[in-house]
This record gives C-alpha cells, sequence and structure tokens, in this order.
C-alpha cells in the first residue's frame, strides 16, 4: 500500500533507514578508527543520530498506539515501543560516550581522565556491537507490526489522535504528580523527556497538524508543520508548542552539565548520585513544572485536538 503523503509515512520511513544502515561494518570500521587515534569518527556519529531519530519516532508512534481501545492495537504499540525503546537505549548508551568524551578533550585537566574516557568509549563501542546482534529480528518484528496496524485499522487518523489525547493526559498526570524538582535524574530530566515527547508526537506525523496562524513555525526547523489535506490536518496554536520547546530546551542544557559532571566524577573513581541537584536546576525545574500546571497547556492541547478528531 502507497503511504505518499498519509501521516503516518515517517514510521515506514524510519524503519526503513534503520533496516538499510550497514550497522557492523560501520560500528567496526569507527571503532578501529578510535583504537588508533582516540577520534570519533565525525561521519559515523552523525549518522547514528539521525538512527537515534527514526528509533525515535517509532516508540513515540508506540507510545501513541498503545492507548487505543482495541486490544490488539494497544498490545501492537506497546510493542512496538518497547522493540524501538531498546534500539534506541543502545544508540543512546553509544552517543552519550562520544558526547562525554569530546566534552573531555575540550577540557582543560583532560589529562587526568583522558586515558579512563577513551576506555570507556571502547567498551561501549564493544557493548553496542552486541546489541547489534538482535537490531534486524527486532525491526522486522516492528515492521510487521506497523503493517497489522495499517491494514486492519479502519482509520489510522482517529486511532492516532485517540491516542494522542489520552498520552497527554497521562503526561500530564505525571508532571504533576510524579516530579520531584529537587531531584536531578528523577525530576529535571523526567521532566524534560516527558515534555520532549509531546513535541514529538506533534511534529513527527508531519501532515496530521498545523498552526492556526498562517505562516507560523517557518523559521524553525525543528517547529515546522507541513499539513496535507487529505489528513484533516488538525489546527494547533503556535504558541503551546513554542513554550513546552523552550522548556525542553532549557532543560536540556542544565541536563547536559549534570551528565559531564557525572561521567568526570565516575572516571575518577568517586560515587555518583544521579539524583544530586544544584540550587539553580531546581529552580529552574520547579518553576517549568508550576508554569506546565498552572496554565494547563497540555489539557488545553489535548481538548483541541479531542475536538477536531
Amino acid at each position: 500500500m502507497s503511504v505518499s503523503g498519509h501521516f503516518y509515512s515517517y514510521v515506514h520511513q524510519s524503519v526503513s533507514h534503520l533496516l538499510a544502515y550497514n550497522w557492523s561494518l560501520s560500528t567496526s570500521k569507527a571503532l578501529s578508527q578510535f583504537k588508533k587515534t582516540n577520534k570519533i569518527d565525525k561521519i559515523y556519529w552523525k549518522q547514528l543520530v539521525a538512527l537515534r531519530t527514526s528509533s525515535f519516532k517509532l516508540q513515540s508512534f508506540g507510545r501513541v498506539v498503545r492507548h487505543s481501545m482495541q486490544p490488539e492495537f494497544s498490545e501492537a504499540g506497546l510493542h512496538i515501543r518497547a522493540l524501538s525503546k531498546n534500539i534506541e537505549d543502545a544508540l543512546g548508551r553509544l552517543l552519550y560516550g562520544f558526547e562525554m568524551h569530546a566534552e573531555v578533550v575540550l577540557a582543560k585537566d583532560k589529562k587526568s581522565i583522558s586515558t579512563s574516557s577513551a576506555s570507556y568509549v571502547k567498551k561501549s563501542f564493544v557493548a553496542f556491537e552486541k546489541d547489534l546482534l538482535t537490531f534486524e529480528s527486532q525491526l522486522l518484528e516492528i515492521h510487521d507490526l506497523i503493517q497489522f496496524i495499517e491494514e486492519l485499522s479502519p482509520c489510522l487518523r482517529s486511532l492516532y489522535l485517540v491516542g494522542l489525547t489520552d498520552e497527554l493526559k497521562k503526561v500530564s498526570r505525571k508532571i504533576k504528580e510524579d516530579i520531584n524538582s529537587h531531584l536531578l535524574e528523577d525530576g529535571t530530566h523526567k521532566l524534560r523527556r516527558l515534555l520532549r515527547w509531546v513535541i514529538m508526537h506533534i511534529i513527527y506525523p508531519q501532515g496530521l497538524f498545523c498552526y492556526q496562524e498562517a505562516g507560523r513555525g517557518l523559521g524553525s526547523s525543528f517547529l515546522s508543520l507541513k499539513p496535507h489535506r487529505q489528513n484533516r490536518p488538525v489546527e494547533l496554536p503556535f504558541e503551546f508548542l513554542e513554550k513546552v520547546s523552550t522548556y525542553v530546551a532549557q532543560l536540556g542544557s542544565v541536563k547536559d552539565k549534570g551528565l559531564y559532571h557525572h561521567y568526570v566524577q565516575a572516571l575518577n573513581g568517586q560515587n555518583v548520585d544521579i539524583n544530586t541537584s544544584d540550587s539553580m536546576t531546581i529552580y529552574m525545574s520547579g518553576d517549568i513544572q508550576q508554569d506546565i500546571i498552572e496554565t494547563k497547556v497540555l489539557k488545553k492541547l489535548r481538548k483541541l485536538i479531542d475536538k477536531q478528531i
């Protein structure tokens, strides 16, 4: 079945992208280069970032579809989410090593930890090569599950939008009840991940959403929406997505600093508490959490989508 123009074409493209990549050969070459030079192949790094984006797209689709009232679609969504998360987590672990090592190389005091950092990256490569052994089978299963949903669902648009309203409701509840702004990993980082998913669920299915204000989002490659008439696009206010996106960026900045601090601690043999935060991060996280709750931006988004299903 041709999916050209349909909002869900991104899931097909993502599976094809991940299946077509020569994982073993590319990883072997990148590891060989790193062993010789302690330098990460920039092309390989860029390719992995793009591949991780594809795995995020599949995971996002699964997170939404899992809310279906029909058990067979809900189960399929749960499996897509779990399988794509395995791949995304594996990519994330290796990319974490790349990012942290790059920071070490730029650091003024790098001599004391550069060898340990290089050793960490090599171990990450080896672990990733083991992860690769299951990639193909997991991707083929995801492909079959997507095909199953596509062939049996009477209306994928309705399936996705109904699932998205439930997903937004779940995210709102978690932000209100589960986030402790005094914690770094289980507070600040978790809040960022929840808000990031909101953006992904709307940006990835290109063609399904559009902005109420003509021309908005054109200056942002990330927030750009390209509605397609055959999908009966859902209209959303640009300011809602802009607000959430800004919060994701702010939280991401402090996340990166925290990750590097913990990485250096680990390389120096110190005990690492991933939840230890600082006053500035605590205040920022608390303010963002409170604003999301008080402005009810996610509830408003949910209601707007619900009215246009």
